[in-house]
């Protein structure tokens, strides 16, 4: 078979699923820029709401930083470790709010 035709199918088919996850991506970053503006009545920031999930669940032996960047939100569980955003962190906002909760 020839290789050249292989790569042109491979293209044909990865570019969309490329493309959708860039739209994706910028979809969500949107998103999370638009409800950054709803401050939340509880005035909790998202670091608050993060310890109190894993204290209300009996989780005592995760800890909660701050990272740089926006949404590079993650559990690391080696670490035993959940990172939010800076943007995020200190923020009382319903997005920011979302984001420590998925986390946790």
């Amino acid at each position: 078979m020839d290789w050249t035709l292989m790569y042109i199918i491979a293209g044909i088919l990865l570019l969309p699923m490329f493309l959708y996850g860039l739209f994706a991506q910028a979809n969500v970053q949107n998103v999370f820029r638009e409800y950054l503006k709803y401050p939340t009545a509880s005035n909790t920031t998202s670091a608050d709401l993060a310890k109190r999930l894993l204290k209300d669940a009996g989780i005592t032996d995760v800890d909660v930083q701050p990272i740089k960047g926006e949404l590079d939100d993650c559990y690391n569980p080696k670490y035993k470790v959940i990172k939010i955003s800076e943007k995020a962190f200190n923020n009382t906002s319903v997005a920011a709010l979302g984001v420590a909760a998925h986390e946790v």
